[in-house]
């Protein structure tokens, strides 16, 4: 007698034998655009624009001290190639960085997210940021803006700052 399980499993054996392309991905073209590059010199001022955007509803409180994830849409505006990494120390690297400003306009340096591949000028990247939280409760501002390591953020270049803010409870 062949109960419901087996007969489940001879009907997907015999559905599925000798197709091994069913469980293969399709092909990406964008993949195969995709590169992994890594900077050794500052960007020229003009390539030091981006757009940055939140890629799902963003935060509008949080808890003191806690930390949690952003993900955010960044566009590469500038002129030239934006590389995935920069010298082995660290250095020339584009990050997306963010601060938390407080009422008195003290801003606190607080997290990093990398780029996922290098990006091209107009192309936009999916990026993911930890950010950790003030230890004091209040109103704050959360600021976004993309940086290369050692050399400068890139809102001291004139490019746009991502800006919202956030009740820390």
């Amino acid at each position: 007698m062949i109960t419901n399980g087996r007969l489940l499993s001879l009907i997907l054996l015999v559905a599925f034998s000798g197709c091994s392309s069913v469980w293969k991905a399709p092909p990406d073209a964008s993949a195969d655009n995709l590169s992994l590059s890594s900077a050794n010199a500052p960007l020229p001022v003009e390539a030091r624009r981006a757009r940055i955007a939140f890629a799902y509803e963003p935060l509008k409180t949080i808890r003191a001290g806690e930390r949690t994830s952003v993900h955010l849409l960044v566009t590469n505006l500038g002129s030239v190639v934006w590389t995935y990494s920069g010298d082995r120390s660290g250095k020339y690297e584009i990050r997306v960085g963010n601060h938390w400003i407080d009422r008195n306009g003290n801003a606190k340096d607080d997290g990093r997210g990398s780029l996922p591949y290098d990006l091209r000028p107009g192309d936009t990247a999916e990026i993911l940021i930890l950010i950790n939280a003030p230890e004091t409760t209040g109103e704050y501002t959360l600021e976004f803006d993309m940086v290369q390591e050692q050399v400068g953020w890139f809102g001291d270049s004139g490019s746009e700052k991502l800006r919202l803010n956030v009740a820390i409870e």
